[in-house]
């Protein structure tokens, strides 16, 4: 998606839950503060990918952010956080599953 299908479409939300890529500067810009990204962490603690991981080997707080998309990777301001309490004896793809199922309840 461009900028220009932004505009010309009339888009009022744009929502950015898994994709790995960096979104473009002109689209934040014509998404006018509209865009917001899902994050399976407790933001401020690991951005960009793999954030599931990286929770663990880290041992930082665990649980989902919403935040609005901005130029910095995973640093607009948040919307809403959830602590999940995740048991040690989990698996990556549990954790990742509960995560998931964390974030949907976040944005309701």
């Amino acid at each position: 998606m461009t900028a220009d299908d932004i505009v010309e479409r009339g888009i009022d939300l744009v929502l950015s839950w898994g994709y790995r890529h960096i979104v473009a500067p002109d689209v934040l810009a014509a998404c006018g503060g509209r865009a917001f990204n899902v994050h399976i962490s407790m933001l401020p603690w690991n951005r960009g990918a793999a954030p599931n991981l990286w929770s663990w080997l880290e041992h930082t707080p665990k649980g989902v952010s919403v935040h609005v998309m901005s130029e910095g990777l995973d640093r607009g301001d948040l919307v809403a956080q959830r602590v999940v309490d995740l048991d040690g004896e989990m698996t990556l793809r549990s954790s990742y599953d509960t995560l998931q199922d964390a974030a949907a309840v976040v944005l309701g």
